[in-house]
């Protein structure tokens, strides 16, 4: 089982960019590049080996793999908690690791970077395991690390008085 996200035709990527506009508007430009064939977007899942790449291989766009390490998804567990990740420092040729709050222009920049380099993977994660996705390409690759400002965990704990 491959535990890929297939999005193959423009009515379920549509649906994927309809979705995301509502809960995450700032993942659009990811979508926005590949449905305007810029780009091939693949989105593995933790159980996700790394002979999915093989596939993205041949494709003749840019490819962007974006790791979903992030409390959004799930409980953040580093690159040991991914099957792929192992192998992808051997197959990418960038990394984006973002430890930090979403803005638009920080996923502009994974499309710019994937146009750029051909194949770059972007790490969504927590403060916690930046430092280590950090350390899986740093030797390999050109890594951009977006972080929160000193002292600013990601995620943000709640202010006081805000949880019931």
């Amino acid at each position: 089982m491959s535990h890929l996200l297939p999005i193959t035709t423009p009515a379920a990527l549509d649906q994927m960019a309809s979705i995301s506009a509502i809960n995450a508007p700032h993942v659009l430009p990811l979508f926005r590049a590949v449905r305007a064939g810029v780009i091939e977007l693949v989105i593995p899942s933790r159980e996700t080996g790394w002979r999915f790449l093989r596939q993205v291989g041949q494709a003749r766009r840019p490819a962007l793999v974006l790791i979903g390490d992030d409390p959004n998804f799930a409980r953040p567990v580093g690159p040991a908690g991914w099957r792929c990740a192992r192998r992808l420092p051997a197959w990418v040729n960038a990394a984006l690791v973002h430890g930090t709050g979403g803005a638009a222009e920080h996923y502009q920049a994974a499309v710019d970077g994937a146009l750029a380099h051909r194949r770059l993977v972007m790490i969504e994660t927590d403060s916690v395991h930046v430092a280590a996705w950090v350390a899986l390409f740093r030797d390999r690759m050109p890594v951009l690390v977006l972080h929160p400002p000193p002292g600013m965990p990601h995620p943000a704990p709640p202010k006081p008085g805000t949880v019931n």
